[in-house]
């Protein structure tokens, strides 16, 4: 899932594409980019944050199947309280 959620345009930023930086920047998004330096580091924690969350969705993922590999239900058990307490955490939106 959390592939997916950030993949598609992300995937363009390392490729050093116009459309990539435009991403990065925020110019991408309809009304255009940030229009200012604080509207900049508000959209750059917005982006941070989103792409964490989807790499810890993603690592959850990924224990989930080491555990049952393992048989170890107390490793999943662990990962899904982890996972369960970030989405408490307030993450900028």
């Amino acid at each position: 899932m959390g592939f997916f959620g950030i993949y598609a345009d992300a995937s363009e930023i390392p490729h050093g594409t116009f459309y990539g930086s435009m991403i990065l920047l925020g110019g991408a998004k309809p009304g255009g980019g940030p229009k200012n330096p604080r509207e900049m580091e508000t959209h750059l924690r917005k982006t941070l944050s989103h792409i964490l969350l989807m790499t810890f969705i993603s690592l959850n993922s990924l224990i989930k199947v080491l555990a049952a590999e393992l048989n170890n239900q107390e490793l999943e058990k662990k990962s899904k309280e982890i996972l369960n307490s970030l989405f408490k955490e307030k993450w900028e939106s």
